[in-house]
């Protein structure tokens, strides 16, 4: 009789286990959601914090001060008078500004300018500093009033920033009221590039690169190395990605939101 029973609740158990099983499949595969790969046009979105910089200017003289006419950042006017002072051979001669700008410092031989035509300047990780092209444009807002800066220069300095290389780009500057050294966010849009278009949500990430999902995926739930597809990203504008991929338009990939996550890691 008690073998009877405990065989009752075995079946019971493993009926139990694959029902919760059953259900609990059914159940995730309801709740994955998919997109579908297009054909289309994507600018490439680079978001730039950068920083209003002007060129400094640097007049030098020869002699002992007499009277400085002038602080650290004073604005000052060309042809204003900057300091007087004795030359080598004691005659009185007087220094004039010879740019308008921001008197930046002073020193026994010399007095610094910031100029009046400032720029932005951003640091710029090499991969997006090889994407940006010279007259890309860029939107940034201040006041709520959108502005358009312009890529001027790519230059050749490089700054170690947490031990990655990071390089410097120019940008005009449309509007004359930013305080110096003051930060700005642009965002930089490339030329439009025609390919494969995909939601950035479907891009699944890991140690090996950026892979989409099949759809199939959703019928197996395992093995996800046989659905995983490689793709490489060519543009992304904060929503979309233009990638390369041996997949076609039409087809559609999985979401890579939390429940899905949950399916792959466990």
């Amino acid at each position: 009789m008690k073998k009877k029973i405990l065989i009752v609740i075995i079946v019971f158990l493993l009926l139990f286990v694959l029902i919760v099983s059953f259900t609990t499949s059914s159940f995730l595969k309801d709740s994955i959601s998919f997109v579908t790969i297009e054909n289309g046009f994507l600018s490439d979105k680079i978001d730039l914090l950068s920083q209003v910089e002007s060129e400094i200017k640097y007049q030098f003289f020869n002699g002992y001060v007499i009277e400085l006419y002038v602080n650290k950042s004073d604005r000052v006017n060309k042809d204003d008078k900057l300091l007087q002072y004795y030359d080598n051979y004691g005659n009185k001669k007087t220094l004039y500004s010879q740019n308008a700008g921001i008197v930046s410092d002073i020193c026994d031989r010399y007095i610094s300018l910031y100029e009046d035509n400032y720029y932005l300047l951003a640091d710029v990780a090499i991969e997006k500093y090889n994407q940006i092209q010279l007259n890309d444009k860029g939107f940034f807002y201040i006041n709520n009033i959108c502005y358009q800066a312009t890529v001027i220069e790519k230059t050749n300095q490089v700054k170690q920033i947490n031990g990655k290389d990071y390089y410097q780009i120019k940008l005009t500057l449309p509007v004359k009221d930013l305080l110096l050294k003051q930060s700005v966010l642009v965002s930089l849009y490339s030329d439009e590039k025609e390919g494969l278009i995909v939601d950035r949500n479907a891009i699944y990430q890991n140690e090996k690169g950026s892979f989409l999902i099949k759809e199939d995926f959703s019928n197996d739930l395992t093995n996800l190395s046989d659905y995983l597809v490689h793709v490489e990203i060519l543009a992304y504008n904060g929503q979309y990605c233009l990638v390369n991929t041996t997949l076609k338009s039409g087809q559609r990939v999985c979401v890579i939101d939390q429940k899905l996550m949950e399916v792959i890691e466990s």
